[in-house]
């Protein structure tokens, strides 16, 4: 993606300095969607943890899933959260159930013009959005 939907110039988004969600962020430079998995019980967890929320093991990995998913819930932005959003709102937060992975609903920005009114249940495929030290993942509607 070559524009910002945000502006540039917002603080990065990096990880935690403990290392809990290194292989999300780098996947997602990567242009690829993980999301974490227990080895043992198979359960599909979002966001990471470092025990498995059923089986309370520790033996847990990110596998790639499919990139796509449905919109669950939005929410129009009116009010910056920091000052460099100022002259970006309003903007469109969504809540997107995976296709592949059910069970697990992932936050990002919904790309479309602030004026539209998103469809719950639309489809919906990520977008990976690269800065200078990190990628977000963002969302908007299927072939849009």
């Amino acid at each position: 993606m070559t524009q910002f939907y945000l502006p540039e110039g917002l603080a990065d988004a990096i990880p935690e300095p403990f290392g809990l969600g290194n292989e999300y962020w780098d996947a997602a430079r990567e242009e690829r969607l993980v999301v974490q998995r227990c080895a043992d019980c198979r359960a599909w967890q979002w966001t990471p943890e470092w025990v498995c929320s059923r089986c309370h093991s520790e033996n847990l990995v990110f596998e790639q899933v499919q990139a796509t998913g449905t919109l669950y819930a939005f929410t129009r932005i009116w009010h910056p959260v920091e000052a460099g959003l100022a002259d970006s709102c309003p903007y469109v937060v969504a809540v997107v159930q995976l296709d592949e992975v059910p069970a697990v609903q992932m936050i990002g920005n919904l790309l479309v013009d602030a004026e539209t009114e998103p469809t719950i249940g639309q489809p919906c495929e990520a977008v990976f959005e690269h800065h200078a030290g990190f990628t977000l993942v963002q969302w908007r509607p299927s072939g849009a």
